[in-house]
C-alpha cells in the first residue's frame, strides 16, 4: 500500500492501519483474512515497541480467537490464549474485567476444541470470581459469567448444579440478548440442560424454539443450526 511504499512495511503507521482492518474482518467472521493481519501487526509492534504487555496481549488473544474459530493449530492457539491472559494479569494498573473477558474465550476453546472440561470449569469459575469481586459491575455481566459456568457443568455432567445456574441466568436474560443467534444459543443450552435433568418436555420446547431462531439468524445449513439439530435429535432419541 501507499504507507508501506513510503515508510516501509514495518513502520508504526502501517500497524495503525492493519489492526482496525484485522478487527473488521474478525467482526465479520472472516477469520482467515483477519489472522495474517493480526500476526503481522504483532510482529510490527514487537519490532518497534518490544513486549509492551497490554497491546501484545490484545494481539495474541485475537490470534488465538482466530485460530479457535478456524479450528486449526490448537497447540498454537492454546499458547496464545495462556500467554495473553498471563500478560494481561500483569498489566498496571490492573484490568480485571479484560482478564475475565479473555478467560471467556479460553473457556470455549478448552471445552469445544480440547474437550478439557475440568480446566474449562476452572477458567469459567475464575472469570466469574473476578467479575463478582469488582465494584459496580453489572448484574448482566455476572449472569454472563454464570452462564459460562453452567455450560461447562453440563459438559461435566453435573446437571443439578448446571440447572441452578442456567435457570437463574435464563430467567433474567430472556429477551435481552444482543442478537437472535445469542438467544438461540442460550435456548439450545437450556435444552441440553433440561434433557440431562430428565425434563424432556422443557428440553423439546427449548430446542424447537432454538432451531427456529437459529435458522432465521444463521441459515438452515449453518454450523450453529447443525448444532441445534443435533440437540433436537438427541432429545428425540
Amino acid at each position: 500500500g501507499v504507507l508501506e511504499n513510503r515508510y516501509g512495511e514495518d513502520h508504526v503507521l502501517v500497524f495503525g492501519v492493519l489492526v482496525p482492518l484485522a478487527e473488521t474482518y474478525a467482526n465479520l467472521r472472516q477469520y482467515s483474512e483477519a489472522l495474517p493481519l493480526f500476526r503481522r501487526s504483532l510482529a510490527i509492534y514487537q519490532k518497534n515497541n518490544g513486549e509492551a504487555q497490554q497491546t501484545v496481549a490484545f494481539l495474541e488473544h485475537n490470534i488465538a480467537l482466530c485460530l479457535k474459530n478456524l479450528e486449526i493449530e490448537d497447540d498454537e492457539a492454546e499458547g496464545y490464549f495462556r500467554q495473553s491472559i498471563l500478560l494481561m494479569e500483569q498489566v498496571k494498573p490492573p484490568e480485571p474485567l479484560v482478564v475475565a473477558d479473555m478467560l471467556d474465550g479460553y473457556v470455549i476453546f478448552l471445552a469445544d476444541r480440547r474437550h478439557d472440561y475440568h480446566r474449562a470449569y476452572e477458567a469459567a469459575q475464575k472469570a466469574l470470581t473476578i467479575t463478582q469481586a469488582l465494584p459496580n459491575v453489572s448484574q448482566d455481566m455476572i449472569r454472563k459469567r454464570k452462564h459460562n459456568v453452567g455450560r461447562v457443568l453440563v459438559l461435566l455432567n453435573r446437571i443439578p448444579e448446571a440447572l441452578t445456574y442456567a435457570e437463574e441466568v435464563y430467567r433474567h436474560e430472556t429477551g435481552n440478548e444482543e442478537t437472535a443467534e445469542d438467544a438461540a444459543g442460550k435456548l439450545n443450552d437450556m435444552a441440553v440442560i433440561y434433557q440431562g435433568a430428565g425434563q424432556l418436555d422443557k428440553a423439546l420446547a427449548s430446542a424447537k424454539e432454538a432451531l427456529a431462531k437459529m435458522e432465521g439468524a444463521t441459515g438452515a445449513d449453518s454450523g450453529p443450526t447443525a448444532k441445534v439439530l443435533s440437540t433436537l435429535a438427541a432429545i428425540y432419541d
